[in-house]
């Protein structure tokens, strides 16, 4: 099967061109937001994140436990990821492209189930493991694909106690599915806050003490630890 970069893996949300220093006051929920770290930290990471976006994962790859074992665990960064995307599969004339869209949106649910019903520190550990699954199993990007090859995927993500059937049942007969599209809305609202309006801005998008961090112009990925390393030092 040919591999595809699809519009999920470089997600991209239209809204006005973001200058490097964009500036935010969010507001943090911890009704809605995945929380990690020490509420008096004095600093503070929100990562914008999609659960099949490539560079996401590849950034969390690269810098997690870095961030975690240097900042977060030593009490002076707290962590709050949101997903601002949609719970509800885009449509696409292509079956295969309209399988992988079910697939995204199976992804984000999961998440947000396992955070309403474990609290952040599960979800964001379930946000490791599923990036880390997902980078193994598709370096290049999650590819369009036909519903045995989803059927697999997410048989092979039960094994691994990624997805939990009967919790996660649970959570969509609670009807919390329309409720975690409802906070995605607004995340999402919050990100055009933050950038302006009529522009494009790709996740990840992390904002360090309320300021967009730089992407890295070769690799396209952000400069998060070189933005950790100068705002609160090693």
């Amino acid at each position: 099967m040919r591999y595809v970069r699809t519009a999920l893996c470089s997600f991209l949300i239209a809204f006005a061109s973001v200058p490097a220093s964009a500036q935010s006051n969010h507001s943090i929920d911890p009704a809605t937001d995945i929380i990690i770290g020490a509420d008096d930290a004095q600093h503070e990471l929100v990562i914008y994140f999609g659960p099949n976006c490539g560079k996401c994962r590849q950034t969390h790859v690269m810098a997690y436990e870095t961030i975690r074992r240097d900042y977060v665990d030593t009490g002076r960064l707290r962590l709050i990821y949101r997903d601002p995307n949609g719970l509800i599969a885009a449509p696409s004339q292509v079956p295969q492209f309209q399988v992988l869209n079910s697939m995204n949106v199976l992804l984000s649910q999961n998440l947000a189930c396992h955070h309403l019903t474990h609290g952040s520190e599960h979800a964001a550990q379930m946000i490791d493991r599923q990036f880390r699954f997902l980078e193994a199993a598709f370096p290049r990007g999650m590819p369009p694909m036909e519903q045995e090859d989803a059927r697999g995927i997410t048989a092979h993500m039960v094994r691994e106690g990624i997805i939990v059937p009967e919790e996660y049942d649970a959570c969509r007969a609670q009807d919390v599915a329309r409720q975690i599209h409802e906070l995605m809305v607004q995340h999402r609202q919050t990100l055009r806050e933050v950038t302006g309006a009529e522009s494009t801005i790709s996740l990840p998008a992390y904002f360090l003490n309320g300021e967009l961090v730089a992407i890295d112009s070769e690799t396209e990925l952000p400069l998060i630890l070189d933005a950790l390393a100068r705002e609160i030092g090693e």
